[in-house]
């Protein structure tokens, strides 16, 4: 994680075991934007905003993806939960 001014820029690796749809599900305050393997998957909130939430789908084939998130923050109050799932399996942290 790196801290950028007001917000903060999330990087990390997610590694698919299944060719399909897997379904994200990010809560958060203020602005966020998503990218998976460089491409834009969700733009969510404003500055300001309180509590947002989103699910998202996307086509992965199996092996490792590239993810980065970039939040803003304009208050002391701030939260970022992320969970995922493969089809329609349990939901995971």
């Amino acid at each position: 994680m790196f801290i950028i001014g007001q917000g903060w820029m999330i990087l990390g690796l997610f590694h698919a075991s299944n060719k399909g749809e897997y379904q994200f599900h990010i809560w958060s305050t203020n602005a966020i934007s998503v990218r998976i393997d460089n491409s834009l998957v969700l733009e969510m909130g404003y500055c300001g905003s309180s509590i947002n939430d989103k699910v998202f789908t996307i086509e992965l084939a199996p092996g490792y993806h590239l993810i980065d998130m970039y939040r803003t923050q304009t208050d002391l109050f701030a939260i970022l939960k992320v969970e995922w799932r493969y089809g329609d399996e349990s939901w995971e942290l």
